[in-house]
């Protein structure tokens, strides 16, 4: 089989092939292995299997260099009656049909950056990773301790690996020497043998189907898949979470939230699958790597990717006290914040000024902060006020009013009386409130 464009060694589905608008076929081929299978329809992936076919027989796929065709893309598409998305739709359900024709599963590999979390979190998410319903290729694991392990004699982590291998996962350990998690991800991403990669922070916990309903997501045009990272105990609805970049600063992302919406996002967190491809982790970070997720998936948004939340894929967070980045000092987190903030600038974004202001005090008090609230909508025009009694603010230009409980689970509470004894106030509570949010 002979065609005029590259063989991809890797696609989508993992099988080489030359592209089918223009290929020339032996007869004693076709009469081998048979015509294109016609449960592909109008097209897409009927190509790759008639390539596989030819290949499981033993003949090759060559490319003949130096033949150019024009090609017009999407002239087929743009005349199908039925339109656009019904050929989206199907093309994603022919790349079904053909993975499941040949029980095709892309290799993935697993990512772990882990600091001093051997006798915590670090045992669990091994034990989860041998648990997934979708088994990955291999876990590759940066242990980035100053002070290290002999892997092969932990009374516990040594045991967990001969579980991943009795699995049918591959693992590699590689040492760092505290330099951080960046270095970690981007150590590991070169590393990989897989198509993808799935991230993993040393203290989660993905549930059993968690890589499964992660994969499920991975269409073409798709660079990037992640779930919800829920935290055990602080499971609640959020009405403003989102995940668009120039909210970053609101705190609140979706993944954090269950139930959530999903789909197409900005940016994601902690924990997700990527294609292996280009580096686009951040390398200008201190050790702690402060908004290095963000910033890596937004980047591969702006490369043209699509970035997905599955609401079905769920991670727990144990959120250990010691360990991970938590042990870098607040002039690392600092630094990085800055790092941050000039790259929002160099995009063309400017973070939205949504206010959250937390009222978790008496009906007098709500009164009191009615009267203050024109000097303080000023300020913050599009102002998130959590309280306790809501319709004490009706008709009053708050755009967003939510529950006291989903503030104090994203980390807002705030404290007029804290202020006033600190600033030992001697005016009246109208007045603290205008100061306060001045």
């Amino acid at each position: 089989m002979v065609g005029i464009t590259g063989v991809k060694e890797h696609t989508e589905v993992g099988i080489p092939f030359i592209i089918g608008f223009c290929m020339m076929i032996k007869k004693s081929v076709l009469d081998e292995i048979g015509l294109l299978d016609e449960q592909f329809g109008i097209g897409a992936m009927e190509d790759v299997d008639i390539c596989h076919r030819a290949r499981l027989a033993g003949y090759e796929t060559k490319v003949a260099p130096g033949i150019n065709i024009r090609h017009i893309p999407e002239t087929t598409v743009h005349h199908l009656p039925q339109g656009r998305q019904y050929w989206e739709d199907h093309f994603k359900a022919n790349q079904k049909r053909l993975a499941t024709k040949w029980n095709i599963k892309p290799k993935v590999s697993v990512d772990i950056c882990t600091y001093n979390r051997y006798d915590t979190t670090l045992p669990l998410l091994l034990t989860a990773i041998a648990g997934q319903t979708f088994t990955p290729y291999e876990v590759i694991i940066y242990d980035d301790a100053k002070e290290r392990i002999d892997w092969n004699k932990h009374p516990v982590i040594t045991p967990l690996l001969r579980l991943l291998q009795t699995k049918g996962m591959n693992y590699r350990v590689n040492y760092g020497g505290a330099f951080g998690q960046v270095m970690g991800h981007r150590y590991n991403l070169n590393a990989a043998s897989g198509d993808i990669i799935w991230r993993l922070d040393d203290d989660h916990i993905p549930a059993p189907d968690c890589l499964e309903k992660l994969m499920s997501k991975m269409a073409p045009d798709v660079g990037a898949v992640g779930g919800l990272v829920l935290e055990p105990g602080k499971i609640g609805h959020s009405s403003i979470a989102s995940n668009k970049i120039e909210d970053i600063y609101l705190g609140l992302n979706q993944q954090w939230f269950q139930p959530a919406v999903g789909g197409d996002v900005d940016h994601l967190y902690s924990t997700f699958i990527y294609r292996k491809g280009e580096d686009y982790y951040p390398t200008n970070l201190s050790r702690v790597g402060h908004r290095e997720e963000t910033i890596m998936t937004y980047r591969l948004r702006r490369a043209g990717w699509r970035l997905i939340v599955n609401p079905e894929a769920v991670t727990w967070h144990m959120r250990q006290p010691s360990g991970g980045i938590r042990d870098g000092q607040v002039e690392m987190f600092n630094h990085d914040e800055q790092v941050f903030a000039t790259m929002m600038r160099d995009w063309g974004i400017t973070p939205a000024r949504r206010k959250i202001i937390t009222l978790d005090n008496g009906l007098g008090d709500h009164y009191a902060f009615r009267k203050a609230l024109p000097d303080i909508l000023a300020n913050y025009p599009d102002l998130i006020l959590a309280c306790c009694y809501p319709d004490v603010f009706k008709d009053c230009g708050v755009k967003n009013i939510i529950s006291i409980g989903e503030a104090k689970m994203a980390g807002y509470q705030d404290s007029i009386y804290g202020f006033m004894a600190a600033n030992n106030w001697k005016g009246n509570l109208v007045d603290a409130y205008k100061k306060y949010y001045s």
